[in-house]
């Protein structure tokens, strides 16, 4: 049956994703995301959805913070202010549409995502087939309001990227998104959301994201992963579970630091400051953390003007740690602020599920992990974690409510409801 108000659902998530990763959408800057913008609110206001208080004190948290970087700059970068503002409201449309629906529907977007990347990943084993997307597909799809700065806009189908190389002789997944490191960061969100749903570590669509996420061979996305299986295990409540998969984990992680080069040749290669050739992850955090630390409280702001202090040198100014660049360019609170409620959405998505609220650690470390090689923290999807705790609560309880059980269970008043 055509169910309109699933299918508007749907493709207002997968614009958010979208807008978080999919080269298609990101590298237009924000004309496009201006353009697209009046979907999600038209749909919004038709609902006559209620603002929430935490919403609204959020906005005005954003503009605040904005209007201080600008008075003490002394600098009013309107694109990226616009571009900031619309991406928190794109965000908290979308959680306010969605609701309690926002977490399947993103499992299944990345799993569907997952699904449709094998597919073509396996077919870029075939002489010449990446040439083909290259040089007949891509162009045909290419968004007229590209702006490349700065950055290689790999060929891409909107659905695919061909963005391949890095591991060879073995070819990695980029999936939809701009590389694989990228991909490799939507699917661990996946994963934490669906092992949280399911409670079932051999569901059936742990198992495709999971070989999706090993074909990006991105590092961070490996490592995410034995901490992602670790956790989840010693998030057991049985004790002898936690006993077997603690010297497991450490075994396995020993044994894959020592012989993958992904793993322990390219971390040590990373790691290896004073001779990298350019900003690497962790040169990239020894700058930003001093650019934090000149700048505590408001940050450098976002405006390449600001935040690198006027130096127009693209090597100088190449960061790829996503977490300390986040870092300075708000400041340390904002920086505390946002991680916090990250965090405090998935202790209360654990605590609505029945699921022990420790894996809650784990899924906030994980959160971390991948933005420490990709700079996700400004993208729209990211944004929307930090405002999801009240969507969970609020449909969790109204479900129940309507069910007419007559009183809210202790897990979900030890959530904050009462």
């Amino acid at each position: 049956m055509f169910n309109s108000t699933k299918i508007i659902n749907y493709f207002l998530l997968y614009l958010l994703i979208a807008f978080s990763g999919v080269p298609f959408f990101i590298f237009a800057k924000s004309t496009f995301l201006i353009l697209l913008f009046p979907l999600p609110a038209v749909v919004y206001f038709y609902r006559k959805s209620e603002l929430p208080k935490f919403i609204a004190l959020y906005l005005i948290y954003v503009v605040l913070l904005l209007m201080l970087q600008t008075i003490k700059f002394k600098f009013f970068p309107v694109e990226t202010y616009i571009g900031i503002i619309l991406k928190v409201l794109f965000a908290f449309f979308v959680i306010e549409l969605l609701k309690e629906k926002f977490i399947p529907y993103y499992v299944n977007i990345i799993y569907v995502s997952t699904i449709i990347s094998l597919f073509f990943y396996i077919l870029s084993y075939a002489p010449g087939f990446e040439n083909i997307i290259a040089s007949k597909l891509s162009p045909i799809m290419e968004n007229p309001l590209l702006k490349q700065e700065g950055y290689k806009v790999w060929p891409n189908i909107i659905i695919y990227t061909a963005n391949s190389g890095g591991a060879e002789p073995l070819l990695r997944n980029s999936g939809p998104f701009w590389e694989p490191g990228a991909f490799a960061g939507f699917l661990v969100i996946a994963l934490i959301f669906n092992f949280i749903q399911t409670q079932d570590f051999w569901h059936k669509k742990n198992k495709l994201l999971m070989i999706g996420l090993l074909s990006t061979f991105s590092t961070t996305g490996i490592l995410s992963l034995f901490v992602l299986i670790a956790g989840y295990f010693l998030s057991n409540r049985k004790v002898y579970v936690k006993i077997i998969t603690i010297p497991l984990v450490l075994l396995l992680g020993f044994y894959a630091f020592n012989t993958i080069d992904i793993l322990g040749k390219k971390i040590s290669e990373k790691m290896d400051i004073e001779n990298a050739e350019y900003n690497t992850r962790f040169k990239s955090a020894v700058l930003d953390i001093r650019d934090t630390i000149e700048n505590p409280i408001l940050g450098l702001g976002r405006n390449i003007e600001t935040r690198f202090k006027g130096e127009k040198d693209p090597v100088k100014i190449h960061r790829n740690n996503g977490v300390t660049d986040f870092m300075a360019s708000v400041g340390f609170l904002t920086f505390i602020l946002y991680f916090y409620f990250m965090y405090f959405s998935f202790n209360k998505l654990c605590k609505v599920n029945g699921f022990k609220a420790e894996f809650a650690n784990y899924a906030i470390i994980l959160i971390i992990m991948i933005g420490f090689s990709e700079g996700y923290f400004f993208r729209p999807f990211f944004y929307s974690l930090t405002m999801l705790h009240i969507h969970i609560i609020k449909a969790k309880t109204e479900q129940i409510l309507d069910k007419g059980k007559g009183q809210i269970p202790d897990s979900l008043i030890g959530a904050g409801i009462s």
